[in-house]
């Protein structure tokens, strides 16, 4: 089955003058990250998870617990899927490369979720494999789209057609999870899209659960249990990133220095614009949390606090201007979307926050780059599990155990914009996603915290 333009990717054998090339440019053209001492209590009493500017990345177990050691965990993890990646390795991180280049994040080179679940179920292939979804097969910037260098963005909806349909609330393109479509002060939608790392890719393909039916088969025998922390699908655990982007002006783009994280984009397959990144959702599988670890960011110009009566700064989702704009409100396409945070960050986000903004102010004027991007985004929440459950049990229903987690209300105001209440957070909103068959005795199944598996056919 033609499932759009596809295009290998393979790596060249490594020699020993390569090596040695890449050990020279590692030791004598990479930035380094001069130490920076944290203060004694920034992570709790876990200093060893303070946030370095390194791709570096814990995949757990974290012990002792704590919001502050997570917090920084977190943190440690933002910046690691944050940092450019290898040309020739996918969803692996180039130490080569300064932290804020422009080349395509770790992230961006994971799949993304129309790249594991193609059409009748077919198989993917290898990691190694990009994919070209149909609406951009024949865009002339197919090669582009292929080496993560342009983000191929389609129509803007939270739920797809096909998982509204079963229940599922998942997060798909533009309208948000449980409807409305976000736009931003100069009336354009913002894009989303889905994406896995390579751990939880090699466990859908090992078990063939980028089929329903192979799906269905594998959760009634053996239960869905995504890896996490080390395993023999990877070294880090499974990663899901939720990503959302706006369209930027020309106003925004000559901005200096620049606020924003920046990619070449087409949208359905036509229409070339530059996106900016303005939220970041992050689920990791770490060892000791079968919950998962749950961290949202958000660039800190996109809204203000409900609670802030001083507006005179300009933001991406607010009008200090517009009386008459009800806040947090679904409006009529390309009208702006009047947007406030109802929760404030916690303090230790907060400080944690400012940490990492010196280190990498202080790592920028190293390396003669005083603004990079990444210093304009904050961690807003970060939920985690504090007495976790096992879970992937044989035929185990949805909804999945919580966990008891360390708080009920977290939320980006840019991905739940219209869902900012008290007890709305990612735990259990992801405990009720299943499969897409049922039991046989109808009972939904559970997808283990990923709406992603919901979208194999």
């Amino acid at each position: 089955m033609n499932v759009g333009r596809q295009i290998v990717r393979g790596a060249r054998p490594v020699r020993a003058d390569d090596f040695l090339a890449a050990l020279l440019t590692v030791l004598f053209v990479a930035p380094v990250a001069h130490a920076q001492t944290p203060p004694a209590d920034l992570c709790g009493i876990s200093e060893q998870y303070a946030p370095v500017i390194s791709p570096k990345i814990f995949p757990g177990p974290i012990s002792p617990q704590s919001d502050q050691a997570l917090e920084c965990v977190m943190w440690q993890s933002f910046i690691y899927l944050n940092w450019p990646a290898q040309e020739i390795a996918p969803g692996s991180p180039d130490a080569t490369k300064p932290f804020g280049s422009t080349a395509p994040t770790v992230w961006q080179t994971f799949k993304t979720h129309d790249q594991v679940f193609l059409p009748g179920g077919a198989a993917p292939g290898p990691w190694r494999n990009r994919t070209v979804p149909q609406t951009f097969a024949s865009s002339p910037l197919a090669d582009s789209i292929v080496k993560s260098q342009t983000r191929a963005l389609r129509q803007a909806t939270k739920i797809s057609p096909d998982l509204a349909s079963s229940g599922q609330h998942a997060l798909d393109q533009i309208n948000q999870a449980f409807g409305g479509q976000l736009f931003d002060q100069n009336g354009q939608p913002v894009y989303y899209e889905m994406l896995v790392n390579q751990d939880l890719y090699n466990y859908i393909v090992r078990y063939r659960l980028y089929a329903a039916d192979s799906q269905l088969r594998h959760a009634l025998q053996n239960g869905i249990k995504l890896p996490s922390g080390r395993s023999e699908d990877g070294e880090t655990g499974t990663i899901e990133i939720k990503a959302a982007w706006k369209i930027m002006s020309a106003a925004e783009l000559a901005q200096r220095p620049l606020r924003f994280h920046t990619m070449p984009a087409v949208l359905n397959g036509h229409h070339e614009v530059t996106v900016g990144l303005v939220g970041m959702h992050i689920h990791q599988r770490i060892a000791a949390f079968p919950q998962g670890v749950w961290a949202t960011f958000g660039q800190i110009d996109n809204s203000p606090l409900a609670s802030d009566q001083n507006h005179s700064r300009r933001y991406s989702f607010f009008n200090a201007e517009c009386d008459r704009c009800q806040p947090n409100t679904p409006t009529p396409m390309g009208t702006p979307t009047q947007v406030v945070r109802n929760f404030a960050n916690n303090s230790t986000a907060e400080r944690i926050n400012a940490y990492v903004r010196d280190l990498i102010d202080s790592y920028g004027r190293n390396l003669g780059n005083p603004s990079i991007p990444w210093r304009y985004y904050e961690l807003l929440g970060v939920q985690w599990p504090k007495h976790p459950e096992e879970v992937g049990s044989a035929g185990q229903a949805a909804p999945l155990p919580l966990g008891d987690p360390n708080r009920d209300t977290l939320m980006n105001p840019v991905l739940e914009t219209f869902m900012q209440r008290d007890g709305i957070n990612c735990i259990d909103c992801h405990s009720r996603a299943n499969l897409r068959r049922p039991a046989p005795n109808g009972s939904p199944l559970g997808a283990g915290y990923s709406f992603l598996l919901g979208h194999a056919e």
